[in-house]
């Protein structure tokens, strides 16, 4: 079941840069969707982040690149990429948020570019 941001006033659709990231797709037509209709006509798309990226694959580079085509001139594409790293996964299984985990990791540290990107 998908939480429908009805009460948030801007959101990040954040696309896997994987095998089978045409879900990504599918979660920024689903944001699209709830932002047109009455769900919530003031949502605003702050932009797509690629997460769970392996940098060294050229499946990564081709959805960069897709992504760009497709959106890259109706709405931001955040510079950030989140490389795919265990870290994510050993917090999830620690119950702790991944900063809290191991705030020096380059999963943290790529998530706080991406907020320095939203503010600035």
């Amino acid at each position: 079941m998908q939480r429908t941001p009805e009460g948030a006033t801007h959101v990040t659709a954040h696309l896997t840069g994987s095998e089978g990231s045409h879900v990504g797709s599918v979660s920024y037509t689903h944001l699209e969707t709830i932002r047109r209709k009455r769900l919530n006509p003031q949502l605003q798309i702050e932009g797509i982040l690629l997460t769970m990226a392996d940098t060294r694959a050229s499946l990564t580079r081709d959805i960069q690149q897709a992504v760009e085509q497709q959106y890259g001139h109706g709405i931001r594409i955040f510079r950030t990429v989140v490389r795919r790293s265990v870290r994510f996964a050993e917090s999830a299984a620690a119950g702790r948020s991944l900063i809290a985990y191991d705030s020096r990791s380059a999963g943290a540290n790529a998530y706080r570019a991406v907020a320095k990107e939203i503010i600035n």
